[in-house]
C-alpha cells in the first residue's frame, strides 16, 4: 500500500515535468528566435506591425493590442492612455475646467493623426496666434486637440457627442477622410465590435516573445487575403452622414462646427488615377465639397489650398510637415478672424480680403462675407 508521500507525490510529479519541460522548450524557442534575429538570419515585425492583417492597411487591431499608448474601448474602439503627454480627461495638456469660465473660448479639434503631433502639430500653432490676440483682450482662448491616431469620422463623432456637453467647447474643426477610406478587414466600423479582453490580453502577451513574433511573420508570407478586402471601415454615404451629424449636433447646442476637406501631397487627380483605395480619397474630398451646398454647413476646402502651394507641406503622403502645420495654423486662424467665428471679433475690409483669397465654394467661387460655405 502507497504512502500519502508517495501518493502525492505521484501525482504532482507528471504535471510538474510537464510543466518544466514546456517552460524549457519555450524558453530555449525564446533565446533561439532572438539569436537568429539578432543575427539576420530570420525576421519578424515589431508588434504594431506585426498585428497589421497581411496585404491590408487596416491598423484597428493594432491600435487595440500593440501600442501601449492606447486602450480598447467598447463605443471608440480605442483610446489615448492618461499618460503623457496625454492627460486624465484625454486631451494634451492641462486640464479642462468643468465649470468653464466666462471669459474662455474653447476650440476643439476633432481629427486623426494630422493634429495628433501633441508638440508642434497645427492645434499647438493655432494656440499660439490665438493666445497672442487673447492677450490684448479679455477672452481665454483654449484650442483643445482632440485627434487620435487611426480615428474615422465615426469614431470622432461618437467622441465629440461624449464631450460636448461635458467641456462646453464654443467651436468645432472637424477634418477626417483618410481613415474611413481604408479598406475594412471583415466588419466596417460601425459593425466593428472588439474582441474579449481576455483575448486581447493574451495577444498582449503573446506580442512580447520573439518566437510569436517569427511565427506571426512567416506564417503571414504564407496566408494572404484572396480576394483583398474591399469594403472601406465607412463608406462614402455613411462618411457624408457622420460629418452631418457633427452639424446637426452642433446647431442643437449653438456651435459652429468648420468642415475640413482631407488634405493629401499627391494632386486630386493623380491621386484618382493611381488605382488602389486612395483613388478613392479625391471622391470622399469632393462628396464633402457638395455636402456644402446644404444651408448651415461651413466647409475649407484645405486639399484645394495645399494643392497650390508650393512648401514642402507634407512628411508623407498623408502627415504634415512642420511647415505644413504652420501654414494650416496660419489658414485657419485668417480664416476664423476673417469670417467672424470668433468671439467680438471686429474685422475691417483688410482682413475680410484677407480670409477671402482662401476660402472657396465647392465650385472654386470666392466667399466674402461669412454664410453657409467657407
Amino acid at each position: 500500500m502507497e504512502s500519502i508521500p508517495e501518493t502525492i507525490h505521484s501525482r504532482v510529479q507528471l504535471p510538474l515535468t510537464s510543466l518544466t519541460a514546456i517552460i524549457v522548450l519555450l524558453g530555449g524557442g525564446e533565446y533561439l528566435a532572438r539569436i537568429l534575429t539578432n543575427a539576420k538570419f530570420a525576421n519578424y515585425q515589431p508588434p504594431f506591425f506585426a498585428m497589421l492583417p497581411k496585404g491590408s492597411e487596416d491598423w484597428r487591431f493594432s491600435y487595440l493590442v500593440a501600442d501601449p499608448a492606447f486602450e480598447p474601448n467598447s463605443k471608440l474602439l480605442w483610446r489615448q492612455k492618461a499618460q503623457p503627454p496625454i492627460n486624465s480627461q484625454g486631451f494634451p495638456g492641462l486640464l479642462l475646467k468643468f465649470n468653464k469660465p466666462k471669459n474662455e473660448f474653447r476650440i476643439f479639434c476633432y481629427s486623426d493623426i494630422n493634429t495628433e503631433t501633441f508638440q508642434a502639430g497645427w492645434p499647438k500653432k493655432l494656440q499660439e496666434l490665438l493666445s497672442e490676440d487673447g492677450a490684448k483682450s479679455s477672452i481665454a482662448y483654449r484650442v483643445v486637440n482632440a485627434g487620435v491616431p487611426g480615428y474615422s469620422s465615426l469614431q470622432g463623432l461618437r467622441r465629440f457627442q461624449e464631450e460636448i456637453n461635458v467641456y462646453r467647447p464654443d467651436l468645432i474643426i472637424v477634418s477626417f477622410g483618410w481613415n474611413d477610406a481604408v479598406p475594412a478587414v471583415g466588419l466596417s466600423d460601425k459593425d466593428f465590435k472588439i474582441p474579449p479582453q481576455f483575448l486581447i490580453a493574451i495577444q498582449k502577451v503573446l506580442l512580447n516573445y520573439r518566437q510569436f513574433l517569427c511565427l506571426k511573420y512567416y506564417l503571414g508570407k504564407m496566408i494572404r487575403f484572396w480576394p483583398p478586402p474591399d469594403n472601406p471601415r465607412v463608406a462614402l454615404p455613411d462618411y457624408i452622414s457622420n460629418m452631418g451629424e457633427f452639424i446637426s449636433t452642433g446647431q442643437i447646442h449653438h456651435i459652429p462646427v468648420v468642415l475640413l476637406t482631407k488634405a493629401h501631397r499627391e494632386k486630386r487627380n493623380v491621386l484618382a488615377e493611381g488605382g488602389g483605395w486612395r483613388s478613392n480619397i479625391p471622391e470622399y474630398n469632393s462628396s464633402l465639397s457638395n455636402f456644402a451646398n446644404k444651408p448651415g454647413v461651413l466647409i475649407v476646402d484645405l486639399q484645394r489650398v495645399f494643392e497650390n502651394i508650393s512648401l514642402q507641406l507634407f512628411e508623407d503622403e498623408i502627415n504634415l510637415s512642420m511647415e505644413g502645420h504652420r501654414f494650416a495654423a496660419q489658414f485657419i486662424y485668417e480664416t476664423l478672424k476673417g469670417f467672424s467665428l470668433l468671439p467680438q471679433s471686429q474685422q475691417g475690409d483688410k482682413n475680410e480680403k484677407k480670409g477671402g483669397q482662401h476660402l472657396r465654394t465647392s465650385s472654386g467661387k470666392r466667399i466674402k462675407k461669412q454664410g453657409q460655405k467657407l
